[in-house]
């Protein structure tokens, strides 16, 4: 609260934006943001509460806004970045419209879901690392062609591909947007509350797709190829 006197502020709805004095808030970005919480909110059956926003260009400012002078990992490329919880939603190099953090802040633990489920429906929706669903996409499906020993049966053991792109993220939003173009926001919402076990994430696929874990390698490959090449 301290550090922050330094910084400009708009209320936008919901949203309390904070953002530094170079930044020209563009206040059409965050109404469409704005709403767009109101439409998802009305869609999963939760009510929209307002939190706090906080934008920059680096990341390495708004930790310096949290109060860290030094922190693991400052001073390398400068990416977009984001991290929310508590009722509050740090970005860097993303602006207003970034969906994904306030995703978690909203939704929280208002659904009993995997992680792979809450991460695929927050890069499905808002997209992940600055970058839309299909471009991730597009990144780990090309991947994926060169490395076919990567075993997608046991997909809750890989790990992030690389530091712009999680597997959680787009493999979890792949298998998000399967059950809502099968079942619209009603699957949609089962799915959300289908447990937090990995064995609850592998059934909610086998019970919402028909897929069973056995299938998966082939399964997802498939798909990637499919949504890549749009």
């Amino acid at each position: 609260n301290i550090n922050r006197h330094s910084w400009l502020n708009a209320k936008i709805g919901f949203i309390d934006f904070y953002y530094p004095s170079y930044h020209k808030f563009d206040t059409l970005k965050a109404q469409e943001m704005n709403a767009f919480i109101i439409e998802v909110c009305r869609n999963l059956n939760i009510k929209p509460f307002p939190f706090e926003y906080y934008m920059a260009d680096d990341f390495d400012e708004l930790e310096a806004l949290i109060g860290l002078d030094y922190w693991m990992g400052m001073g390398g490329e400068v990416k977009p970045t984001g991290r929310g919880g508590s009722g509050r939603v740090f970005c860097s190099g993303m602006g207003e419209g970034y969906f994904h953090e306030p995703f978690h802040v909203l939704v929280g633990q208002q659904y009993k879901s995997h992680q792979w489920v809450a991460e695929g429906m927050a890069t499905y929706l808002g997209g992940s690392r600055g970058q839309t669903l299909n471009w991730h996409i597009k990144r780990v499906n090309t991947y994926l062609k060169s490395h076919p020993e990567i075993d997608l049966d046991n997909l809750l053991a890989l790990r992030t591909m690389d530091e712009y792109t999680d597997y959680r993220y787009v493999l979890g939003g792949l298998i998000a947007k399967r059950i809502y173009e099968k079942g619209g926001w009603e699957m949609i919402r089962q799915f959300m509350n289908s447990g937090y076990s990995n064995e609850d994430y592998y059934k909610a696929i086998e019970n919402y797709l028909g897929i069973k874990k056995t299938s998966l390698n082939k399964y997802l490959r498939a798909e990637l190829e499919k949504e890549a090449s749009r």
